[in-house]
């Protein structure tokens, strides 16, 4: 601040400094999403924010320390245990922030499905379900395995009923410690 002088003061130069300090506050967000979900579905977890004047600050979504969509609709069909982080780059107002939220996705198996592993020959997974075959050629089948992670190709016995064009029954004998299953492939 200067004077050059008036009635009442003199004209010598008074010179004062202000100095004013504005502080950049940390940006919020939150991710929501559904858990858990079935395995080969598509997930909805989304990162939002609602931060006022931050148009030069980049949010992103990550999945396991990978950039994904925001929303995430990724069809996960690894079972297991997914973190989210949503985060934020500093800005003119805004600090950066590496989580402004976390949330867990746990994929879980799906039941209706049966898999086969055509390396080793073994069902990998059977729980109850309905089984799509191309094959036509196929026309009976009645499986019988002592572990599920044990049967082969070879221990199927390839009897049973057709019911219709693509339409088995499909009936399973576990050991006694597993249930009887039945189900139908289509």
């Amino acid at each position: 601040y200067n004077t050059t002088g008036c009635t009442n003061y003199s004209s010598s130069a008074s010179l004062d400094t202000f100095a004013l300090t504005v502080n950049k506050i940390s940006p919020t967000g939150t991710i929501s999403g559904t858990t858990p979900i079935k395995e080969e579905t598509a997930g909805d977890v989304e990162g939002t924010e609602s931060n006022i004047g931050d148009v030069d600050i980049i949010y992103k979504l990550y999945r396991n320390g990978i950039v994904v969509s925001n929303p995430d609709i990724t069809i996960l069909n690894i079972v297991g245990i997914y973190t989210y982080i949503y985060n934020a780059t500093g800005g003119a107002n805004y600090t950066s922030n590496s989580s402004l939220d976390t949330f867990i996705l746990t994929v879980i198996l799906d039941p209706s499905i049966i898999r086969y592993d055509d390396l080793t020959k073994r069902i990998i997974q059977f729980l109850q379900a309905l089984i799509v075959l191309s094959s036509s050629i196929i026309l009976m089948f009645l499986i019988r395995a002592f572990w599920e992670e044990q049967m082969t190709l070879g221990e199927m016995i390839r009897t049973g009923l057709y019911v219709g064009l693509g339409v088995f029954v499909l009936i399973m004998l576990m050991s006694p410690l597993v249930s009887y299953i039945a189900g139908i492939i289509t």
